[in-house]
């Protein structure tokens, strides 16, 4: 919402602000606020206190209408949340190292025993007995990778 804040010294420059503002001519002004010089604190009379002798009739003007266009309304774009995903507990699961031998007699059994040698390779041994233990959790899911249930 926009807001004006006018500020006067004094009354009569109020009305003359108000007489450009309404387009009333200097003519067409009440003659009080023409002529009258207020003073306070003195019993003088003003001319309002006066009657005036035959004032020419005040005829009401239209004051001119202005489109007044209200200020762009900016709204923040919706905040999209990202889904959560829930959270789903997973317990570490151990091997041992005859669960590692029964899924690699599987591989054995269908004809994949240079995969199974090249696996025991990547892991720096020869034969499963010599993998060492903290390195049952990574074998196992490379022997899942290659078919084996496990």
């Amino acid at each position: 919402m926009a807001q004006i804040e006018l500020k006067f010294e004094s009354f009569e420059e109020l009305v003359d602000f108000s007489k450009k503002i309404l387009g009333v001519a200097e003519e067409q002004a009440h003659p009080v606020y023409k002529e009258s010089k207020v003073t306070y604190g003195t019993q003088s009379a003003t001319p309002a206190q006066q009657t005036p002798a035959a004032a020419p009739p005040v005829q009401p003007v239209a004051a001119p209408t202005v489109p007044v266009q209200a200020p762009p309304v900016q709204t923040a774009a919706p905040v999209q949340a990202a889904p959560v995903a829930p959270v789903v507990p997973t317990v570490e699961h151990t091997y041992t190292l005859d669960d590692l031998a029964n899924a690699a007699m599987t591989l054995m059994d269908k004809g994949m025993q240079t995969q199974l040698q090249n696996l025991l390779a990547g892991y720096g041994v020869e034969a499963l007995p010599a993998l060492p233990k903290n390195q049952y959790g990574n074998f196992a899911t490379a022997l899942r990778g290659m078919g084996a249930n496990i």
